[in-house]
């Protein structure tokens, strides 16, 4: 299924997030959902599925398990949750201004500043699974 992360970005030195989820169903999920769901006649479902399989992989769609894709020693560059080396960008840019803009503001006014931890932790590894993306396109392997 597609759950990507959040488009945010920098516009004016400022983070925006207008654009931060999108709408609709992903590529993915409706490539999935058509092979699993799709109505055939039973002497055409062979072919139906052999052709969409190939039209997926035709689009660039692979197919990863989870294990290939969350797991810690997963390598195939393919295999990941999140996107490439330009969200890493984008996300590093965000989190830059996050934290040059990160204060005693950052929690209500009546609350403890040892609270600061909980919110300074998401910010400052903001870009910890985009990193993990773009390792494994330059060093990951390539397997079926």
């Amino acid at each position: 299924m597609d759950y990507p992360h959040a488009m945010l970005s920098v516009v004016d030195g400022r983070i925006d997030l207008s654009k931060a989820y999108d709408r609709g169903m992903g590529v993915w999920d409706t490539h999935a959902i058509t092979y699993g769901y799709k109505r055939v006649d039973e002497s055409d479902e062979a072919r139906f599925l052999a052709s969409h399989v190939k039209a997926g992989s035709s689009a660039g769609l692979v197919f990863a398990s989870d294990r290939d894709a969350r797991a810690a020693g997963g390598v195939h560059p393919s295999a990941h949750l999140w996107d490439t080396v330009s969200a890493l960008r984008d996300i590093l840019n965000v989190r830059e201004v996050a934290l040059a803009n990160f204060d005693g503001g950052a929690v209500a006014h009546s609350t403890p500043f040892a609270e600061l931890e909980r919110v300074l932790v998401p910010i400052y590894y903001l870009h910890r699974y985009q990193v993990e993306a773009a390792v494994k396109l330059i060093g990951g392997v390539r397997y079926v």
